[in-house]
C-alpha cells in the first residue's frame, strides 16, 4: 500500500529520518522544502496544475500520478506531490 511504501522510504532515507528542514519561498499553493541537503519535496496544494523549476542533479524518488518531468521543469497536477534526491 502507499502508506507502507512511504514508511519504508522514510526508514531507508537518512535525510527523511533526521535531516533538517529548509523551506523554499514559493507561491501559496506550493509547499516545497529540502530535507537535509539531499531530498527535495514538493506538494501542490492547489486546485489546478502548476509547473516549477527543479533544482539540478536530482532524480525522482516517488511522485503522485500525473507528475511529469520535462528537462528541468516539473509539472504537478492539482494535489500532486513529488520527492527527489541526489542521483
Amino acid at each position: 500500500s502507499f502508506y507502507r511504501d512511504m514508511i519504508a522510504l522514510r526508514q531507508k532515507t537518512d535525510a527523511l529520518k533526521s535531516g533538517s528542514t529548509r523551506f523554499e519561498d514559493t507561491s501559496p499553493d506550493l509547499l516545497a522544502f529540502w530535507r537535509g541537503e539531499t531530498v527535495f519535496c514538493a506538494f501542490n496544494l492547489g486546485k489546478s496544475g502548476m509547473e516549477l523549476t527543479m533544482p539540478p542533479g536530482l532524480s525522482r524518488i516517488i511522485a503522485s500520478e500525473g507528475v511529469l518531468e520535462r528537462g528541468d521543469c516539473l509539472h504537478m497536477p492539482a494535489n500532486g506531490f513529488a520527492l527527489f534526491g541526489e542521483s
